[in-house]
Order: structure tokens, then sequence, then C-alpha cells
């Protein structure tokens, strides 16, 4: 449907994006969430499965980030639940140990839809890493579930961190951040 990014943080984008999918007879909407503040691999940690909301105490700019990122998510799962409404079937994916899938919005979503997870290692789709992720959709997606099988190659994945530590050669050791987009099949 966009062409050009769409601001899930604005309530407004739910309704516009919900308005032209139906303009354009929409039948499949995929929707990724940024994981930045939902990856286990971030430092300093802003969530935690006891808090998958966001931890208390924060300082200043964690609280923004996380403001940031709730309002994303709740309006992500408000455009999901709005388009599984009309008919569109609709998937979200995010890192496989993400705390999004902790989230109340994520839950609530996945109640009522009834979407299902599929799991694929983006090494299976020529990438580096592996970077296990996952993909809850209320369309049939059996043919995207690739498990890695580097062992039995004898390849060996680039380790993801939250940080880049610079004492290592990149290929041992990348930032999760380069890895947002999605591999090429």
């Amino acid at each position: 449907l966009h062409e050009t990014p769409t601001d899930m943080s604005l309530r407004s984008t739910v309704s516009e994006v919900s308005k032209e999918a139906k303009e354009e007879n929409c039948v499949y909407m995929h929707l990724a969430p940024p994981c930045n503040s939902y990856s286990q691999a971030r430092y300093p940690k802003i969530r935690s499965t006891a808090y998958p909301e966001g931890k208390p105490g924060l300082g200043a700019g964690d609280k923004e980030t996380l403001q940031l990122s709730n309002a994303i998510t709740g309006n992500t799962f408000a455009l999901a639940t709005t388009m599984h409404n009309m008919g569109v079937a609709v998937s979200v994916e995010n890192p496989n140990g993400s705390l999004l899938w902790k989230t109340a919005a994520f839950k609530a979503w996945q109640k009522k839809s009834g979407a299902v997870e599929y799991v694929y290692d983006c090494c299976h789709y020529g990438e580096e890493y592996r970077k296990r992720t996952s993909v809850w959709s209320t369309a049939n997606l059996d043919g995207l579930e690739k498990e890695c099988n580097c062992k039995a190659k004898n390849k060996v994945h680039v380790n993801l961190s939250g940080w880049r530590d610079k004492s290592k050669p990149e290929q041992e050791n990348r930032p999760t951040k380069g890895t947002a987009a999605y591999p090429l099949a």
C-alpha cells in the first residue's frame, strides 16, 4: 500500500492505512514494528519478561524510547486488529526472542485473530547470521518456516550483539541494528 515510510507512532496512521487498504482491496498486510526496545540483545535493557511494557525506574532518555516504541506497538496491533476485522490476512514479524511477544497488545491481537507462529532462520535465506525470527500470521505461511542447517554444511554464523565490540573483526561480531532489513531470498 505505502510507497513512503509510515509513522506508526501516530494514532491517525491506523485510520489512514485502514482507509487506503479498503480502497485498494487489500487482502494481506505484513507489519514489522522496530525491535530495538524489545530485543534481548539491547543494552541497557528497558524491558524484561516481568515488565514487557517497560521496566520501572528508567532515566528520561530510556523513558522516551519506551514511550515511542509502546505507541508504535499499540498502533501496530490496532491496525492488525482493524485489518483482521475487515477480513484482511495479517502477519507481524519480530525476532523470535523479542519481548514484543509478551506484551498485552500482542496477546490481545493473537487471541482475537487466532494468529499462529511461523519461525525461520535468516541464514537459511543466505545471511551470515542466524537471527531466528517469528512471524505470527492469520494466513497460512507454511513455506516460510526454514530452520538453520549450517552445521551440517560446516558454516559458522556471524555473532550478533546489541553493540559492536570494536576489538573484534566485524565478521565475528555484528550489531543487531544492521540486520533489521529483510534478507533477499
